[in-house]
Order: structure tokens, then C-alpha cells, then sequence
């Protein structure tokens, strides 16, 4: 794996943990943007890491936790039940 892919790997991690703690402050915007920024560096990652690298499965969970994110944000969210309710 090249430098430049494990520069990519951790920013996304470290991108992906950090939703974790937006959501836990309940900013459900700033989660879904660093979610969305997560799955383009670990795509970066496996574009620039080399034929060894695999992240599918880290890039796969990533979209799942973002697509239900944003399905929750724009579906479920009215202002009878808060969207904090429903997440």
C-alpha cells in the first residue's frame, strides 16, 4: 500500500468515527457530510493504495450507515416526532 493510500484510509476513518460523535450531538447534517466524505477517501484510498488493497467492505458499510442516515433525516424527521426519536 502506497503512502498516499494510507493517508486516504485513516482520513476516512477518522472521518467515519467522527460521524459517530456528530450524531451524538445529534447534528444528523454534519453526520451525513462526513459520511459522504468518508466513502470518497476510502474510494480514494483504493484507487491510490494498489492492487492489494481491499476496503469493499468497509466502503459497503459505510454507504449502508449513510443511506439509512439520510432516508431517516428526509422521511422520518416531521415535527411531530423529532428525528432524534426516530434515529
Amino acid at each position: 500500500m502506497t503512502v498516499a493510500g494510507k493517508q486516504a484510509a485513516f482520513h476516512a476513518l477518522a472521518e467515519y468515527y467522527e460521524s459517530g460523535v456528530a450524531n451524538s450531538k445529534l447534528s444528523y447534517g454534519q453526520e451525513i457530510a462526513r459520511l459522504q466524505h468518508a466513502k470518497e477517501l476510502t474510494q480514494a484510498a483504493m484507487t491510490r493504495g494498489g492492487r492489494e488493497v481491499d476496503f469493499s467492505k468497509q466502503l459497503a458499510k459505510i454507504e449502508s450507515v449513510s443511506v439509512n442516515r439520510e432516508y431517516l433525516l428526509y422521511v422520518g424527521g416531521s415535527s411531530k416526532s423529532p428525528i432524534y426519536h426516530i434515529i
